[in-house]
């Protein structure tokens, strides 16, 4: 996570109707980041608690199945008295259909980056953005691909240190899903 471009897109979220959601917690240190940023707004948190989904993994998604498990009782211990509710399962199964102004993804994989992209996206309330880890690390070509083939046509990618952005313009369609998928 980088404290300086959440702390600058929660900014120009400010006014943007919806919750938050990250999908890809970990330990919770972004989601913990999160709170503080957003201390009004629901943050949904979706997870396996028990590490990447081995069957989700494509040839080019080096992190093997399991990898950054962590107890759920773990993070909801951590992220008491917050705005934080964990939704455990294998994303999108377990999704809810709300009005969202920010979205952080960090999954890891194509197929599950592609997932919390498409979802997110439809979503997301016209001004609000979605944040994707992963993107430009040799070890989540998925994630990076994933977001090239996903992205919205006429949507502008912005990039960050081995992460990206993207902003749904407050004049956008809120009913488009982005570019589709086409797996590699």
């Amino acid at each position: 996570m980088e404290a300086a471009l959440f702390d600058k897109l929660a900014k120009m979220v400010a006014d943007v109707p919806g919750d938050v959601a990250e999908v890809g917690v970990h330990k919770g240190d972004s989601a913990e980041y999160l709170t503080t940023l957003f201390p009004t707004r629901q943050l949904h948190l979706y997870d396996t608690f028990t590490g990447l989904p081995g069957q989700l993994k494509l040839s080019i998604d080096h992190n093997r199945g399991g990898a950054f498990a962590c107890s759920r009782h773990l993070v909801e211990e951590r992220l008491s008295g917050t705005n934080a509710i964990c939704r455990p399962g294998i994303f999108p199964e377990q999704a809810i259909n709300e009005p969202l102004c920010f979205v952080h993804c960090d999954v890891d994989y194509y197929y599950s980056t592609l997932a919390v992209l498409c979802w997110g996206w439809q979503c997301l309330s016209p001004g609000g953005v979605i944040v994707c880890d992963d993107y430009g690390f040799s070890t989540c070509l998925g994630a990076g691909l994933a977001v090239k083939h996903w992205l919205p046509e006429g949507a502008e990618l912005h990039l960050a240190v081995k992460r990206c952005w993207v902003r749904k313009e407050p004049t956008g369609d809120s009913n488009s899903t982005g570019g589709g998928p086409n797996p590699p």
